[in-house]
């Protein structure tokens, strides 16, 4: 558990840095009932992991930042490009623990995808959050590994014009 407690400090360190990670990119170019949708690759080189973007290295993290706006149904795709099995799970959203939501139990062999549903709902608190590999046996190496990342929901629209 206290290896958990690195991470999170690294995070909290990041939050303060000007050196932030690239934010990832979404896309407004997604299949019917989705708001907004992108791709994270998951990567290894030995013992160090690392989610990127499409095309990047494989460094070890903190991988993208994921910027999320309350109100809107997310699609995530795990490209796994590691030679191990993996997943993500994401900490501080208030959404389905299930199905395509964040299922810890699902699992992304090499060299394939799997796509996550994250809605957010209008009302979800904004916060800094994180997101991290946890697959089940491997969680510990992977996330040791580099494998995690920020997951930032901002403040919600305004409903109306402030005086």
């Amino acid at each position: 558990m206290c290896r958990y407690w690195i991470v999170v400090a690294a995070l909290l360190q990041l939050a303060y840095c000007e050196h932030l990670p690239k934010s990832l990119e979404w896309s407004t170019n997604c299949e019917e009932g989705y708001s907004l949708c992108g791709t994270l690759e998951f990567c290894n080189a030995g013992a160090v992991y690392g989610y990127v973007l499409s095309g990047q290295d494989c460094v070890p993290g903190p991988g993208p930042i994921l910027r999320l706006i309350p109100g809107n149904r997310y699609k995530l795709t795990l490209s796994n490009k590691a030679d191990e099995t993996t997943n993500i799970h994401a900490h501080g959203l208030h959404i389905s623990g299930s199905g395509n939501g964040d299922d810890v139990t699902r699992h992304v062999a090499p060299g394939h995808c799997i796509s996550y549903t994250w809605d957010i709902g209008a009302e979800h608190p904004s916060g800094t959050n994180w997101y991290h590999a946890h697959q089940h046996g491997q969680t510990a190496v992977q996330v040791q590994g580099g494998a995690f990342g920020l997951l930032i929901v901002e403040d919600a629209p305004l409903k109306q014009k402030l005086p």
